[in-house]
Formats: structure tokens, C-alpha cells, sequence
């Protein structure tokens, strides 16, 4: 239960800190290899969630929790693998969230190790997508996350999924299918 506890936290922080602080080379083509139609389809046995709030709809597994906060949505699989999704107002490019948020990694979290930074297409939106592993200050926990990074109009839109690094993903189908169901929807 401390760990949950713990790992709530973290995936928290990790998605706020998106909201602070250049240092990172992204391709100018998206990924093209999981990219999804933008038509919306419906994922036979998932949930769907709609927030008006953060003007958004995903689905999800249902064995999966949701909680929704109002800035932020949490949604934590039985296995304590977490996805997250927020936005806000930006006058930020694509590129600038980016390196802002790399950069601010770099000077803020303890052994911060850039795996991962592409153009990607999250159904009929370009984004960015980074990949990193981090050590929490007090060194007890190793994380690996993801971070997609979609702008509609001027709000950004991420998506964060964490997970602890010497865990297997075991769900990064259901994952795969969460982020490609994420649509920007009008209030």
C-alpha cells in the first residue's frame, strides 16, 4: 500500500511538472507505424470517459480505476501501472513543450536518462513523444515513463504513463489503445 501510495505520488508530480521548465532533437516526421484513424471507433469492452472540463474523451479497460480531479485524470490498472491526462491553455509550439519539459528534467530530476524523442501521430493529431527513466530523489523507487505532448487550437493536451522500471509492461496493448482512442472533443 506504501508503494501505491508512493507511486500515485510520483505519477502526480510527474504530470505536474509538465506545467515547468530545451535540450532535446526531435524528428520532423511523425511516426507513422502506430498511427490510428481519425474516425472514432469504439473499443469493444472498454469504458469511455468524457471530461468537459479538460474537453476530452478517452476509453479505457474496465478493470481499470479512474479518477478524475477535474485538472487531471488518473486512470491505474489492477498491476499499479498508471496513465495520466491534463491540459492547459499554451502559446507553445510542439517543439518548445518539448524542450522545455527535457530540460527541466534534466536540472531537476536525479538520474534522468532520455531514452526515447519522436513525432508521432496520436489518432488525427501530430505529437511528441518522449521516453525516459528516472531514480526518485530518495533513490528507492526507478521509473520509466512516457509522455505524449498534442496541441488543439492553443491547448496542450498530455498524456503520461508510468510505470516502475523493473516491472514488465503487461499492459501496453490496453495502453496503446488508450492513447489512440484520446480525442479532443467540443463542451
Amino acid at each position: 500500500m506504501k508503494f501505491r501510495s508512493h507511486f500515485l505520488i510520483t505519477s502526480i508530480f510527474v504530470s505536474s511538472v509538465l506545467v515547468l521548465g530545451a535540450g532535446c532533437n526531435i524528428s520532423s516526421k511523425p511516426d507513422t507505424t502506430h498511427t490510428t484513424s481519425s474516425v472514432y471507433q469504439e473499443i469493444p469492452d472498454f469504458k469511455t470517459f468524457r471530461s468537459d472540463e479538460l474537453q476530452i474523451k478517452i476509453q479505457y479497460p474496465p478493470d481499470w480505476a479512474m479518477e478524475d480531479n477535474g485538472s487531471i485524470v488518473s486512470f491505474s490498472s489492477p498491476d499499479i501501472e498508471t496513465l495520466n491526462v491534463t491540459s492547459e491553455p499554451t502559446t507553445e509550439t510542439l517543439q518548445q513543450i518539448t524542450d522545455r519539459i527535457v530540460a527541466d528534467y534534466k536540472s531537476s530530476v536525479k538520474k534522468f536518462n532520455l531514452l526515447e524523442s519522436k513525432d508521432i501521430l496520436v489518432g488525427p493529431y501530430v505529437a511528441k513523444k518522449i521516453t525516459y527513466n528516472y531514480t526518485t530523489n530518495d533513490e528507492k523507487y526507478n521509473f520509466r515513463t512516457t509522455q505524449i505532448f498534442l496541441l488543439s487550437g492553443k491547448t496542450k493536451y498530455i498524456i503520461t504513463y508510468l510505470h516502475q522500471q523493473s516491472d514488465v509492461v503487461t499492459r501496453q496493448d490496453e495502453i496503446d489503445k488508450m492513447v489512440n482512442s484520446f480525442r479532443v472533443v467540443e463542451s
